[in-house]
């Protein structure tokens, strides 16, 4: 699981970089965010297994997992109401909620 994120981190700050790069308006914020997230997977990677360390990763897969139900609500909410506001012509194809 740590291996995943890490990975994923990895791959999405690669990314960012190469379009902040491009000109492309990162945030640093968001840049920042992504190089702790790294460093916080390799230290629970490499985090000793004594008990207490064992229930901290088990109410950390429980909060990941709520937090990835929460953005997929998030994604389908926002998605229907562009799609919504693209019905009433509200909005144009590349506008965002």
């Amino acid at each position: 699981f740590y291996v995943f994120l890490g990975w994923y981190y990895g791959s999405v700050t690669i990314r960012e970089l190469i379009l902040k790069a491009n000109g492309s308006n990162i945030k640093l914020w968001w840049l920042f965010h992504h190089y702790s997230s790294i460093v916080v997977s390799a230290v629970l990677l490499l985090w000793s297994h004594t008990p207490a360390c064992l229930e901290f990763e088990y109410y950390f897969k429980i909060f990941s997992i709520y937090q990835g139900i929460v953005q997929v609500m998030q994604y389908r909410y926002q998605s229907a109401t562009l799609y919504k506001k693209r019905a009433l012509g509200e909005s144009q194809l590349l506008d965002t909620t």
